[in-house]
């Protein structure tokens, strides 16, 4: 709910430009949602609506996200818009196949989709602070092989799964019903 009750300062940020704050908030809301499953897996506290949250907020904070960075860097949105571009076609693959088949959005919460979410928050906040593109670069084709497996995953899954690490036990329940 954290990261969901800060979106409206990304927008703060943008209107009243301050990259560095928009940066801070988003590198806050990126602690938060490790912090949160952490503790969720941790206390044993995991729950079908607390995961459909997660990818709720998960998805508005990379679209504040995104939305906001061609108003605070023009030069570096513009040197990489292909590369964004890309990146969010893979984040909503997956996520308009569940909207379609499911009636809301999948939420796997597989290891692959959680080391490349990582991986690409660590990216933009390189590339956005001027460090590297580099990074940014690698992530995008992760999400690009994450998208691939949650799209298989909806596929293969006639009711949506919170509990599944990875393609292969989708695959199972598959062959199994």
């Amino acid at each position: 709910m954290i990261r969901i009750l800060v979106l409206p300062g990304y927008a703060l940020f943008v209107v009243f430009p301050h990259p560095e704050a928009f940066l801070l908030l988003f590198g806050f809301a990126l602690v938060t949602d490790f912090l949160d499953g952490f503790l969720a897996r941790r206390l044993h506290a995991q729950s079908e609506w607390g995961a459909r949250i997660d990818s709720w907020a998960d998805a508005l904070s990379w679209i504040a996200f995104t939305a906001g960075t061609p108003f605070l860097w023009p030069d570096i949105f513009r040197s990489v818009s292909p590369w964004i571009a890309a990146a969010l076609v893979a984040f909503l693959i997956p996520g308009l196949y569940g909207l379609v088949k499911y009636h809301h959005l999948p939420g796997f919460h597989t290891w692959s989709a959680k080391i490349s979410m990582a991986a690409m928050g660590v990216a933009v906040l390189l590339l956005f602070s001027g460090v590297t593109p580099l990074l940014f670069y690698i992530a995008t084709g992760l999400l690009s092989l994450v998208c691939l497996e949650e799209t298989l995953m909806v596929h293969w899954l006639p009711a949506p799964r919170s509990d599944l690490r990875t393609a292969r036990q989708a695959w199972q329940i598959h062959k199994e019903a």
